[in-house]
């Protein structure tokens, strides 16, 4: 393999390793290798000056010229902004933050990251996040563009060292703390945010106070990391906090009960994240935990199963039709398994495809894991399913998500904005 950058500056050798390898004057790649010297030396580039102008002008004339029509990104403009030649009037290092970006995603220890994909955007802002704590007279306060475009190189270089290893922080707490092997499953994307400004220059973080943060924050009734101003005021808590801070949280039962599975939306993040958090094993062969990186890297949809099969109750009619049959996509009747143990279940009646599950030794207990309550083993002993049977066990899978929340030390408060079903009892 031939690089084009060897072609461009070290032809000659280029040239002597393909005639020392038997390829000789006509063979077709030195042909092919001769047109392509032929178009770099002939291709005309087009350089416009631009002194004494704002950067939305730049932009603007950038959009006109460019044939592609692409307009600049802020990414860009910050790459540009920042950029240093190797030969500056100052005498400093070369400086490409672009570069800086590629590198750390191809740093060995980003190697099994799913978070190596996060966009130039969210690397950009978390960045910011450090400078304008960090970097005294930066200029930055706050992460939208009209401040990004103030980044400059001499504050990137003050931090950046200690920044890539708060990311690379953030990304395992995220990964390997919490279980969550890609972005998919991060509510907000401004958690990588308040994480990587708590994690800088931090020797000893609280991993107990910061998940009773996430998961109070991802599953709160309310959205309470939708603007930039809670990036700051979640930093300066945590920072502050003595470990003892986001111990209550308030749910809606009812945004529980109606998460939908054919949503992208931050609860559907949340409460799927929540249930890989709790490492839930394999149906099949319940020695084995059910995710991984290539769980992820293999499906761009986690593989996902409906308890209630969906095509076994949208089909169920007459006596055999379930109450609360539109209710089948919540997420409270959603399952992690495996590619297989979905083939083997497809569209059958819970009542008889639990029974082969029920046998395994220890199926209980993967069945605490996936936070689904043990009285759908009940279902595994009937002969027909009682029509009541979707909508109290979903009922049953919010409790179980509540004494989840509770064990991680919270105090939670349950409101229901929707009314349940009146034939379903309500449990201490």
């Amino acid at each position: 393999m031939v690089s084009l950058k060897a072609i461009q500056q070290r032809y000659a050798d280029v040239e002597k390793t393909l005639e020392a390898s038997g390829r000789k004057y006509d063979h077709i790649e030195r042909v092919n290798l001769r047109r392509l010297r032929a178009v770099f030396d002939s291709y005309q580039l087009s350089l416009i000056e631009l002194n004494g102008i704002q950067v939305a002008e730049v932009c603007q004339v950038f959009e006109r010229v460019n044939t592609g029509g692409r307009p600049l990104s802020i990414f860009d403009i910050v790459v540009a902004k920042t950029y240093r030649p190797r030969e500056n009037a100052e005498n400093k290092p070369a400086f490409y933050l672009r570069e800086l970006f590629d590198n750390f995603r191809e740093d060995p220890r980003m190697a099994s990251s799913e978070y190596r994909h996060l966009g130039d955007l969210d690397l950009l802002q978390m960045l910011a996040v450090v400078v304008k704590l960090y970097v005294p007279g930066s200029g930055i306060n706050n992460i939208t563009d009209r401040y990004l475009s103030d980044l400059r190189a001499d504050c990137i270089e003050q931090v950046w060292n200690d920044a890539t290893e708060a990311f690379r922080t953030t990304f395992r707490f995220l990964d390997q703390t919490l279980n969550l092997h890609g972005p998919g499953l991060v509510p907000y994307r401004y958690f990588y945010m308040v994480l990587v400004g708590y994690f800088f220059r931090r020797r000893s973080p609280d991993y107990t106070l910061l998940k009773r943060y996430f998961w109070t924050t991802a599953l709160h009734h309310k959205d309470l990391l939708t603007g930039t101003s809670g990036i700051w005021a979640d930093i300066e808590r945590l920072r502050g906090d003595d470990g003892s801070g986001y111990s209550e949280m308030v749910i809606d039962r009812a945004a529980f009960r109606s998460s939908s599975y054919n949503s992208k939306s931050r609860m559907y993040r949340a409460i799927l994240g929540f249930f890989a958090s709790q490492r839930p094993r394999n149906w099949g062969s319940p020695h084995n935990e059910v995710l991984s990186n290539l769980y992820y890297q293999v499906t761009d949809r986690p593989n996902l199963h409906h308890i209630f099969p969906l095509a076994f109750v949208e089909t169920a009619e007459g006596e055999k039709a379930l109450e609360g049959a539109e209710m089948v996509n919540s997420l409270m009747n959603i399952a992690y398994i495996t590619q297989l143990t979905n083939l083997q279940i497809s569209a059958r009646n819970p009542v008889d495809y639990l029974k082969d599950f029920a046998r395994q030794e220890g199926f209980a207990d993967v069945l605490e894991d996936h936070l689904i309550p043990e009285t759908i083993l009940e279902l595994a002993a009937k002969e027909t399913m009682p029509i009541d049977a979707l909508m109290t066990f979903i009922e049953r899978r919010i409790d179980q998500l509540v004494k989840r929340l509770r064990i991680l030390g919270l105090t939670v408060t349950e409101t229901d904005s929707r009314t349940p079903p009146s034939h379903v009892v309500e449990t201490e």
